[in-house]
């Protein structure tokens, strides 16, 4: 039976610039979605297509082809971050418990990835997906850091950070004007430089290469207090 495919507005191909219309995933493509978005011109040989999420909604903003195929290149040697996470735990289980313990191990090794490549790119843990990356250099980038990577490497980073923020204190929402132009810690992202407060955006600069700079809200990632010599 094919799903109900959901009532959703087209979509602006950035390849030809027709319409892209929600349809069924083929069968052909390589993802646990039921639905994407294909170009209209599709059998004239336009290649234009966006994921989208199981209630329709596109994953992302639609980009051309060599954006695409970069994202693809991208996605490879990042999924093995977490989808080869369950062989380096000792998992006693079996049958569907088994497949149980994989998911769980894998979902929390896919966070964890994306958090080592947010720390390492200097972007917010929202920021860095390779869905809403729109720029080639920033796609070689997360590419680099992820194929450097083993999915023991993430584990131990992400260890060693949970272990050193366990002893840190949150910073008073009060406090952080005082605080403009020294380190903080991020959870789960690091130490970084506080530039600027606008609203509850705070604004940020790496402490060891002043190009690499982000913005996030300050109640999603937790200020926290951290010392200069700390680096992301």
């Amino acid at each position: 039976m094919k799903p109900t495919i959901p009532t959703m507005p087209a979509l602006k191909c950035p390849d030809c610039g027709a319409p892209m219309r929600l349809h069924p995933t083929p069968s052909t493509f390589k993802t646990p979605n039921p639905f994407v978005y294909l170009c209209d011109r599709r059998a004239a040989g336009c290649g234009g297509l966006m994921s989208a999420h199981p209630d329709g909604t596109p994953q992302g903003a639609p980009v051309a082809a060599d954006l695409r195929r970069a994202r693809r290149m991208t996605h490879r040697v990042f999924d093995r971050l977490w989808q080869t996470a369950p062989h380096y735990y000792p998992v006693a289980e079996t049958g569907a418990a088994r497949v149980a313990a994989f998911k769980r191990i894998q979902d929390a090794a896919r966070n964890r990835a994306y958090a080592f490549v947010a720390a390492h790119l200097g972007m917010s843990r929202d920021a860095c997906h390779i869905g809403k990356i729109t720029d080639i250099e920033t796609l070689r980038a997360f590419y680099g850091i992820a194929r450097r990577a083993t999915p023991l490497i993430v584990r131990d980073w992400w260890k060693k950070l949970q272990a050193e923020e366990a002893h840190l204190k949150p910073i008073p929402p009060d406090a952080l004007p005082a605080l403009v132009g020294q380190p903080i810690r991020l959870k789960g992202a690091g130490t970084w430089v506080l530039v600027r407060i606008k609203g509850d955006t705070l604004f940020l600069r790496s402490p060891t290469n002043n190009r690499k700079r982000m913005a996030c809200a300050n109640q999603a990632l937790y200020p926290r207090a951290a010392q200069p010599s700390e680096a992301p």
